[in-house]
C-alpha cells in the first residue's frame, strides 16, 4: 500500500541510463497486468536513443520528459489481440501503472504521457516509430533515476469518502 500512497510523477532524471536488469523489471511488472480474455493486446518500445527519445517530445505538448528521461517507453496496442474490443484501453492502461508502480517501487522516477485518445498524437507516435498497421501507440512512460531523489515524507491519501456510494 506504501508504493501506491507514496508515487508520485517524476518529470526530471539524471543523465544515468537505466540497467538491462531495471528496463526487464519495469517490462515484467506490465506485462503482469490484468487483460481481458488473458488476451494481453500490448507490446513494448523501449527508446533510449536520444533522437528518438526527441521525436517523441514533439509528438505531443507534454511529452517534454520523454526526451529528459534516459528511457521511454511506448506501451503499444497489438490490434490482432483484442478479444474483447474496447478493453484494450483498460489493458494497456492496467500496464502502464504497473510500469508507474514498479519504478517508484525500484527508487527509479517516471511520468504517463498521454497519447491515447489524441488521434493526431497517437500517428505522430505511431509513424516515429515505424508502427506496423496492427500496431497503435497508447502512452510513452518517461522513466528514469529522479533528479531529486524521493523522499521519506509520509505518504498523502487521496482518500474522499464524499466519492463513496454504497449500493445495498
Amino acid at each position: 500500500m506504501q508504493t501506491l500512497l507514496a508515487r508520485h510523477s517524476c518529470r526530471q532524471f539524471t543523465e544515468t541510463p537505466l540497467t538491462q536488469q531495471e528496463v526487464d523489471s519495469l517490462l515484467h511488472a506490465a506485462m503482469q497486468a490484468p487483460s481481458a480474455g488473458n488476451e494481453q493486446p500490448w507490446h513494448f518500445y523501449v527508446c533510449t536513443s536520444a533522437e528518438v527519445r526527441h521525436q517523441l517530445r514533439q509528438a505531443s505538448p507534454y511529452a517534454g520528459p520523454a526526451e529528459a528521461a534516459p528511457c521511454a517507453i511506448v506501451v503499444c496496442v497489438d490490434k490482432t489481440k483484442i478479444k474483447y474490443q474496447g478493453n484494450e484501453v483498460q489493458d494497456c492502461a492496467a500496464a502502464s501503472q504497473n510500469i508507474l508502480l514498479a519504478a517508484y517501487d525500484m527508487g527509479l522516477g517516471a511520468v504517463w504521457l498521454g497519447i491515447t485518445p489524441e488521434a493526431d498524437r497517437v500517428e505522430r507516435v505511431n509513424r516515429i516509430l515505424s508502427l506496423p498497421e496492427t500496431m497503435t501507440a497508447f502512452s510513452i512512460i518517461a522513466v528514469g533515476h529522479p533528479r531529486v531523489p524521493q523522499t521519506t515524507a509520509p505518504a498523502q491519501s487521496r482518500f474522499d469518502a464524499s466519492r463513496v456510494h454504497v449500493v445495498a
